[in-house]
């Protein structure tokens, strides 16, 4: 009886492995059909990818990228798109980027010319001195600065000088808001 009971466990640990095998691979195979049925049916929209590895820096040429479609649900306004390929040659790329990565308008240098301003980290009274701690620098578009900012090449120009209008926390300093002796 030994003998019996022995070769009963012994083939009923095999049919619960061969069951659990198969249990196994049904889940696997399930699983594996689920991804493109779930995915079946949303709207695609090429975008560009990283052919290759890409360093920060690099000027982008034609080999550098290619098209991958995406489901349309993942496409932002960050995304570019074939119709924009021509607008990101010889731009330098800000941030490394792996191949296949989908470039995004915020990996590229912009397209129009850039000016480092100064810009106030608190709000400032009428009367306030200035200190670098009242100030830090952003680029921004050359298109929206003008004369009257100060750039950042100037910030040792308005050290210790008085702010004579109030000005915001955020808002651009500027050379109309400071006294004459520390306008250029």
């Amino acid at each position: 009886m030994k003998r019996g009971l022995r070769m009963g466990l012994g083939i009923g640990l095999i049919l619960a492995v061969v069951v659990g095998m198969g249990g196994a691979l049904a889940g696997l195979m399930s699983i594996a059909s689920a991804g493109p049925a779930a995915r079946r049916g949303w709207p695609l929209t090429p975008v560009l990818v990283a052919t290759i590895e890409l360093d920060a820096g690099t000027s982008l040429t034609l080999d550098h990228f290619s098209t991958r479609d995406v489901p349309s649900i993942f496409v932002t306004a960050n995304s570019v798109t074939p119709d924009g390929g021509s607008k990101l040659l010889n731009r330098p790329l800000l941030f490394s980027l792996h191949a296949g990565d989908p470039i995004r308008w915020t990996d590229v240098e912009p397209a129009f010319p850039m000016t480092v301003v100064l810009l106030a980290t608190r709000d400032l009274l009428a009367g306030t001195k200035l200190t670098s701690a009242d100030f830090e620098e952003l680029r921004v578009s050359s298109k929206f600065v003008n004369d009257s900012w100060v750039r950042a090449d100037d910030s040792a120009m308005v050290l210790g000088h008085s702010i004579a209008v109030p000005t915001l926390k955020g808002d651009p300093i500027l050379w109309t808001h400071l006294p004459p002796k520390a306008a250029k």
